[in-house]
């Protein structure tokens, strides 16, 4: 079969021949026409680009799954001549729902999407569509593939319009049972080391100075003048502080021959859940992975609470995709040298004797570890305590 380009010269050549012998100048007019004709849909085609061109506004850039975005997409015909049936194709990942488009298949886990827009010259033509994420992470879409009828009786005018758009939808929320690690009180109210926060401003009374307290707290006036050392007490307007774990398991084990990304979604949306409840309580809270993160052996996002530290968390757990897990253990060995008493919330899906041993160590350092068991359905809270020492090991057993 002849391409277009073989069909426009044939033509050409054979009514050039019938006018070098006729003498007619309309048909060599009409001769040297088909080649021109041939060189104006290459110019065509290369300014078609450049010519039409498409927008796309969506009503929200970060949704929970579930949330339907509306999308205006428009069609911009810049030309003087009129685009019919042209057709503009998308795709997406498959767990998004995409409704007001002509046509949706899905191929090789992607869902595609197929518009048919008829755009008159100089104009503009709007499309509503809807989108409905299901699953966390970071939706992407750069560019929209179109075909336009050739002018020129070609098989169409294929265009690629450049389109950057990009919807970030938050790990889901589960419900989760409440949990406490006991009240926190200020600097002065007790002998022993507390994770607490200096706050100066309420003071409630003097007490004796005893073993253990902070050289800030102590009254040197009212020491001097009772001629023995006496310590500030202040008021419980401390908060707690947290420091939340999260254990993630590798995607596949091969010894194991098991996937464990359901797994992974549920611990990261019970992460996305205690964020969730420590904001709604105002409560500040450090955020630790035991994933890669930018060359770093685990991920950290620094203490902190409120809007913004809510969003960063959010943000990052919405993202956090082709990750390269780490040992639990070591980082958990790493917060073992903490200087200040902690309070550690572990979420962890999978449960062995090294993370005990860690566990046992960091209890015995003073510090408080509540474990989140995430292997189940439902999230189950466990208060872990120090375990008493084997007979025969450290003491005599009674």
């Amino acid at each position: 079969m002849l391409s277009l380009r073989q069909l426009y010269h044939l033509l050409g050549t054979l009514i050039l021949f019938f006018a070098l012998f006729s003498g007619s100048w309309f048909l060599w007019l009409l001769g040297t026409s088909f080649f021109a004709l041939y060189a104006m849909r290459r110019w065509w085609l290369t300014k078609l680009p450049q010519l039409v061109t498409v927008s796309w506004e969506a009503d929200q850039s970060r949704v929970m799954p579930g949330t339907p975005v509306q999308i205006l997409l428009t069609l911009v015909n810049r030309s003087w001549l009129p685009l019919p049936l042209t057709r503009l194709q998308f795709s997406l990942p498959e767990h998004v729902h995409i409704e007001g488009a002509d046509s949706v298949t899905v191929s090789q886990k992607r869902a595609i999407a197929e518009l048919w827009l008829s755009v008159p010259r100089k104009s503009q033509v709007e499309r509503s569509l809807t989108l409905i994420p299901s699953q966390r992470g970071v939706i992407w879409l750069s560019e929209l593939q179109g075909e336009a009828l050739d002018p020129f009786g070609g098989d169409g005018c294929p265009m690629v319009l450049p389109m950057p758009f990009s919807l970030l939808v938050y790990p889901a929320i589960l419900p989760l049972p409440s949990f406490s690690l006991g009240e926190t009180e200020a600097v002065g109210n007790r002998l022993s080391r507390q994770r607490t926060q200096d706050d100066p401003t309420f003071l409630r009374g003097l007490r004796p100075y005893a073993a253990g307290d902070r050289l800030r707290s102590i009254d040197w006036k009212a020491s001097a003048k009772t001629s023995e050392l006496q310590t500030r007490q202040y008021e419980y307007t401390a908060r707690a502080s947290w420091r939340i774990v999260g254990h993630i398991l590798p995607s596949y084990e091969p010894t194991l021959m098991r996937f464990n990304d359901a797994v992974n979604e549920r611990t990261i949306s019970c992460l996305a859940a205690l964020a969730t409840r420590c904001r709604q309580e105002g409560l500040s809270y450090e955020l630790l992975l035991n994933v890669r993160f930018r060359g770093k052996e685990h991920f950290d996002l620094p203490k902190g609470s409120g809007k913004k530290h809510y969003v960063q968390a959010m943000t990052q757990l919405a993202r956090l995709s082709q990750y390269i897990p780490t040992s639990l253990p070591l980082l958990l060995r790493r917060l073992e040298h903490s200087r200040e008493k902690e309070a550690l919330l572990i979420v962890t899906p999978r449960m062995d004797d090294f993370i005990r041993e860690s566990m046992q160590r960091l209890l015995r350092r003073g510090h408080t570890v509540l474990l989140m068991d995430v292997s189940g359905e439902r999230p189950v809270y466990q208060q872990i305590a120090v375990a008493s020492p084997p007979a025969g090991k450290g003491g005599v057993a009674r």
